[in-house]
């Protein structure tokens, strides 16, 4: 009976894992989408502007998410 359990969480975690990838694929191809058709009603310099805004924000959050991981990573290793 547990054999039954052990197979059937790996058919739900591989059926999760291949909805989740299909998800993402339909709502990135949504996203690709609605920005190659957007990139015609505006000029090049404005999406260059939005297209830097968006990368200084994913930037500035990767360096707070570094920042705020460092007393994580030095109580882990001991240092204090």
């Amino acid at each position: 009976m547990l054999r039954g359990f052990e197979v059937a969480d790996m058919v739900g975690i591989e059926i999760f894992l291949v909805s989740h990838w299909m998800s993402d694929l339909a709502w990135f191809s949504f996203v690709s989408a609605s920005i190659h058709r957007g990139k015609k009603l505006i000029t090049d310099k404005v999406y260059r502007t939005i297209l830097g805004l968006c990368g200084t924000f994913l930037v500035g959050i990767g360096v707070l998410f570094l920042v705020d991981a460092i007393p994580y990573l030095l109580g882990a290793a001991g240092v204090r």
